[in-house]
């Protein structure tokens, strides 16, 4: 926590947190304020970085030119790879161009999806995508439009499906999602 996203805060949270009795709430509070904010690299420095980690983080930001992190997509790194893929501001067409090992199981939930997720457009545009990941990203969405949900719950991909039955409450409420893998009872 920085201090521009204590200034976010709501002033209940900001209240609850300096009235905390735990001393150690105090000192960490104390010590944020003494650090100043987060400076982070340019977004062109991060892209050099040895580190396939700062790579993708960098990939994923859309301070950086998506000409810059599509160059990103082409390295050898296979997770440096999947974070531009996944960048809100692709087409499909770019997306389904970069060649990435999505992880069996991997639920790497991107910002934007978390931050905007529950409006109907996007989950709309995202539950549509051909990009495993981002449809698992909605399925976690507590509501969908009932046209993605009946999109989602037949999926091809298990963890869609078995990630719309954990975090969606419409689906958990209506047990006509099929949260097998392909091929099992």
């Amino acid at each position: 926590m920085t201090a521009p996203l204590w200034s976010r805060a709501a002033d209940g949270v900001r209240e609850g947190l300096l009235a905390d009795p735990a001393p150690e709430v105090r000192v960490a509070l104390a010590g944020l304020f003494e650090r100043g904010p987060e400076v982070r690299p340019a977004p062109r420095a991060r892209i050099g970085d040895p580190g396939p980690a700062v790579r993708g983080e960098a990939a994923q930001d859309l301070e950086v030119p998506t000409r810059l992190a599509l160059e990103l997509a082409r390295g050898v790194d296979d997770l440096v790879r999947l974070s531009p893929s996944m960048r809100e501001d692709l087409t499909e067409q770019q997306r389904a161009a970069i060649a990435c090992v999505v992880p069996r199981g991997c639920h790497q939930v991107p910002r934007w999806i978390g931050e905007r997720g529950h409006e109907p457009d996007v989950a709309r545009r995202v539950a549509a995508s051909g990009h495993v990941l981002l449809r698992r990203s909605i399925a976690l969405q507590r509501r969908l439009p009932a046209d993605e949900l009946d999109r989602l719950a037949v999926d091809e991909d298990f963890f869609v499906r078995l990630t719309l039955c954990q975090g969606c409450r419409q689906a958990r409420t209506n047990c006509w999602v099929r949260c097998t893998p392909t091929g099992t009872a």
